[in-house]
């Protein structure tokens, strides 16, 4: 029997792409099964047919009936780059069989095979095995993907060319739907990250509020970009780490300081060979869920960088909601929704910024923690380093000195303690141990020298 939950998984969508790369009898091979081709959504018909077959418990007929509409389609002997790898993935599934149970074992005194028993429980209704996609969304257009990629050919440079293909592959890996649904215990776990940081209490709940309105309406996320103001080394980026771990959704950071190309967040045009899609185009098209987190460092510093361009520029578009639905890549121009990115953007001063950019961030002015805050992100600092190091300690005199420094410089420092005492055959970090580590590393120790939250050595 053919695989038919791997048919179905992603047949709405790759029929949709097959219509729309140009079989010319697309539509004839429907209507011979019986499709109603006059219908303004041929693929989704389809798709209704094959599951009214698979409700009635009609699976051979269902494999039967799909391979002859595959075999019926004429694709040209030059398909395009969508075109072969799924029929190609449609017809291996047709080919393999799926997990079969294994054969029961029949034992004396059990009745024929068959026999009905009063025992028996009644039998469970077919199921469609089509994807429930009520907890994802399209990215993007199998229509207009299509006519991306047919703009490639119009490049002169063989370089643009392939990537255009490359990528257009890639796409057809994962498909156009991204998951927009939460863990059930993603609240809690919030709760749990504003203890472990209180400073960042304001900006969590923030966060939390905008979840769990998705949440209870069953929709995307929709959150205000937001905008952490604050000196250095308070620990947003391990703020940025711990919320990935949390939300469960993939990351990318982009560091103002040092950036030198303009297209690093949209893309740069395909007309040199070391043209690349930007950092947004490449997170959503690898990501599986439609809210990942993109971090923007220091943004106040980004205006010492305009040689290669304004790198701010493309945030006008992308920060603002009904734009950022049709964002378009510089490289790889094809319309996708990047309206439910979570954006956490940093800055050590908010007026350095353009005021209409300002404008387009929810902004949070944070201080240092207070010594009781400093205590606490500590103790998760180490709660979490245990946990890895079974059958470790921190003595009281550690646990103290660290908290001079950020959360992802505690980390670094004990996480060489914890390496120094082992090699030591010692299980108890102590305080000259981690003195040791803290003189070795490259970490200026002059008297005066602000560390981490502002403490002064």
């Amino acid at each position: 029997m053919a695989d038919i939950e791997g048919i179905m998984r992603d047949l709405d969508w790759q029929l949709e792409w097959l219509e729309a790369t140009g079989p010319s009898n697309f539509k004839d091979s429907a209507a011979k099964l019986g499709v109603e081709v006059r219908s303004t959504d041929v693929p989704a018909a389809l798709v209704a047919h094959f599951v009214h077959l698979l409700e009635q418990g009609r699976d051979e007929a269902f494999a039967h009936v799909f391979e002859e509409f595959l075999d019926g389609l004429e694709v040209g002997t030059r398909p395009s780059v969508l075109t072969k790898p799924i029929l190609k993935h449609l017809h291996e599934c047709l080919e393999r069989d799926e997990v079969d149970s294994p054969e029961p074992v029949t034992k004396l005194g059990d009745p024929p095979s068959g026999s009905p028993s009063l025992f028996d429980e009644p039998p469970e209704p077919p199921v469609s095995r089509i994807v429930d996609r009520t907890q994802s969304r399209k990215l993007f257009s199998g229509k207009e993907l299509v006519r991306v990629i047919a703009t490639a050919t119009t490049y002169q440079n063989e370089t643009a060319r392939n990537q255009y293909d490359k990528i257009a592959t890639d796409l057809g890996k994962i498909g156009p739907y991204r998951d927009f649904g939460f863990a059930p215990d993603v609240l809690s776990a919030l709760d749990k990250l504003a203890e472990d940081l209180p400073n960042f209490s304001a900006v969590i709940e923030h966060i939390a509020d905008a979840i769990n309105l998705a949440i209870t309406s069953q929709r995307p996320l929709v959150l205000d970009p937001i905008l952490i103001v604050s000196e250095p080394g308070i620990g947003k980026s391990y703020f940025v780490n711990r919320l990935h771990e949390v939300l469960g959704v993939p990351s990318a950071r982009l560091s103002f300081d040092n950036l030198q190309l303009g297209g690093s967040l949209a893309g740069a045009e395909p007309i040199w060979s070391t043209s690349q899609p930007g950092i947004v185009f490449t997170t959503m098209a690898a990501s599986h869920h439609l809210s990942p987190i993109i971090s923007l460092d220091e943004i106040d510093k980004a205006s010492m960088h305009h040689a290669y361009g304004d790198p701010l520029s493309p945030l006008h578009t992308l920060l603002e909601p009904e734009s950022a639905r049709y964002f378009t890549d510089g490289c790889f121009p094809l319309p996708i929704d990047v309206s439910h990115i979570i954006w956490i953007a940093t800055a050590n001063r908010r007026d350095r910024l353009d005021p209409p950019l300002a404008s387009r961030f929810l902004s949070f002015k944070l201080s240092r923690p207070t010594p009781s805050q400093r205590r606490v992100i500590t103790s998760s600092v180490v709660a979490a380093l245990l946990r890895d190091y079974d059958g470790m300690a921190f003595t009281d005199e550690v646990i103290d000195r660290i908290g001079e420094f950020s959360p992802r410089r505690q980390r670094q420092l004990l996480t060489s303690a914890l390496a120094r005492a082992r090699r030591c055959g010692e299980s108890r970090v102590s305080l000259g141990l981690l003195t040791e580590v803290i003189n070795r590393t490259d970490l200026d120790q002059r008297p005066g020298k602000t560390l981490g939250f502002g403490v002064k050595d």
